[in-house]
């Protein structure tokens, strides 16, 4: 076993470097084997970011990432925990000045051969609920279950299925509801998504440990920096997780590449501007 101690720069540059034989090297054989119009200027990329991962960290020198966040798993790590670190802040502010609970929500699609086309059908779905959602907070139009999300984090994320033949992209919701309202008809919410997709794949609510600490803090009337820490972590963990780099063979991974470009990975529905103001004049 080697005396190195683990934080040894040269330690931590070879340890990078068995990750870059296991991620890069076979990704970009099968890269420079396809037929993507830009594979060469895709597989310099993520050499020189394997080159700088290895020499240039200590180093001193410009980060040369190559940002190929279906490709590359560890520009994939450093993506999640960015847009995570950002966004649990967010969320943890909004929850402790309105008064909202995070829930963790999957909504399924239908699994399908042309995942070009599923990610179009998505980004419609989408915009039917964000437009319906709009509309009642702006013109006061019917109720949807979907209106109890008055802010949430969109995550979208592309498998295939078991048997590895179809494509199957699902969107997960970190979505804040007050914690004095509702939480959830759960068999509307489940009529509402099939009228909009047609699956028969019901929503997945799931409560989250960030959401029952917080409760028991507004319950005991305080919220320590502790506890803001815990829920924080808890909410930085989910987004990580939703964010994950996908469990893909290479081949996927490039048809995944191809397919997102344009294709926002994350977005987040406002929370509506009379809630604010009614919460305000109400405090």
């Amino acid at each position: 076993m080697s005396l190195r101690p683990q934080n040894d720069p040269e330690h931590q540059s070879k340890s990078l470097h068995k990750t870059d034989d296991y991620w890069c090297t076979p990704l970009i054989r099968q890269l420079e084997k396809s037929d993507l119009p830009d594979r060469f200027k895709l597989t310099r990329r993520l050499r020189n970011c394997a080159q700088y991962r290895r020499y240039g960290l200590n180093s001193g020198k410009k980060p040369n990432y190559c940002h190929l966040r279906y490709l590359c798993k560890a520009c994939a790590d450093r993506y999640a925990k960015r847009v995570a670190l950002e966004y649990a802040t967010k969320i943890l502010g909004l929850m402790i000045q309105f008064g909202l609970c995070p829930f963790f929500v999957t909504l399924s699609p239908r699994a399908e051969n042309d995942l070009v086309q599923q990610l179009v059908q998505v980004e419609r779905m989408l915009n039917k609920i964000r437009q319906k959602r709009k509309n009642h907070f702006s013109h006061g139009t019917q109720f949807t279950e979907f209106c109890r999300f008055l802010y949430a984090f969109v995550i979208l994320e592309v498998k295939r299925t078991q048997d590895g033949q179809l494509w199957f992209p699902h969107v997960h919701f970190i979505a804040l509801n007050p914690l004095a309202d509702v939480r959830f008809n759960l068999s509307d919410l489940a009529t509402e998504w099939r009228m909009v997709s047609e699956s028969e794949i019901p929503p997945h609510v799931k409560s989250t440990t960030a959401g029952k600490l917080f409760r028991r803090c507004q319950r005991s009337d305080s919220i320590s920096e502790d506890m803001k820490g815990k829920i924080f972590r808890d909410l930085q963990r989910i987004i990580q997780y939703a964010l994950k780099p996908l469990p893909l063979c290479l081949s996927d991974q490039i048809v995944v590449h191809s397919a997102m470009r344009g294709t926002h990975r994350y977005r987040e529905w406002a929370m509506p501007k009379s809630h604010g103001q009614f919460h305000s004049s109400k405090v």
